[in-house]
């Protein structure tokens, strides 16, 4: 099913010469195969709490990410960013990205490295939500996602990319006191950059030697610049 994708589940079991799949008809039966799609769970009822809209899932998720580090060894280079799962139905965790392939759908916080390969990953569920692990108290959305997804990793002289939604001063200097280097671009707008930084809209064409911060990364003597 997860390859050979047709509309609806219950034609797999269809008569129809262009519906039906009978490697799937033959292993299993629509009603018994109902049965155990309506009972399938991953967690007991007198866990679920209010303020976790993925109690139902939450077992499955710890398990994947403790077996994802188990079964590879991370790179020394990995990479944190977004990545959306199609979603059209209902639900509260549903986003909308109008510039992601995918706009609709679940949207999640994935740690990867260079092969493509995702070491740990945590579902993004809203406005408002930054409970990802243990992280400074003064740590917005994008940083806590960063602190978060490689705390499995400190102190191993890892180097993480990021894009500019992560990007922060306080972030970088967090990750050095974690012997981890970070590098990714960093909006002009950020707090503790240097004075006196055009924006992208007062930077003239071929203007090399002052400008935006394109590029910042933070190494173990301190900031290194390409403008």
């Amino acid at each position: 099913m997860g390859y050979h994708v047709l509309p609806s589940y219950t034609h797999y079991w269809s008569s129809e010469p262009d519906l039906g799949i009978e490697i799937v008809a033959s292993t299993m039966t629509k009603s018994r195969f109902q049965a155990l799609l309506s009972n399938l769970h991953v967690n007991n009822e007198e866990n679920a709490t209010e303020n976790n809209k993925l109690w139902k899932l939450r077992p499955l998720i710890d398990r994947l990410n403790l077996n994802f580090g188990k079964l590879y060894n991370a790179n020394q280079c990995q990479s944190i960013d977004e990545s959306m799962i199609l979603f059209k139905r209902r639900s509260t965790l549903k986003q909308y990205c109008p510039m992601k392939p995918i706009k609709r759908g679940y949207k999640l916080w994935v740690r990867a490295d260079t092969s493509g390969y995702i070491s740990k990953f945590c579902v993004y569920k809203g406005k408002g939500t930054k409970s990802y692990g243990q992280f400074p108290a003064t740590f917005g959305l994008g940083e806590s996602v960063v602190a978060s997804l490689c705390h499995d990793i400190f102190q191993k002289g890892h180097k993480i990319f990021f894009d500019n939604f992560f990007t922060s001063l306080p972030l970088l200097s967090f990750l050095k006191e974690k012997d981890t280097f970070g590098c990714g671009s960093i909006r002009a707008n950020r707090k503790g950059l240097p004075a006196g930084i055009k924006t992208d809209k007062q930077m003239q064409r071929g203007d090399t030697t002052t400008g935006s911060v394109m590029m910042d990364c933070y190494f173990a003597n301190g900031w290194t610049t390409r403008q």
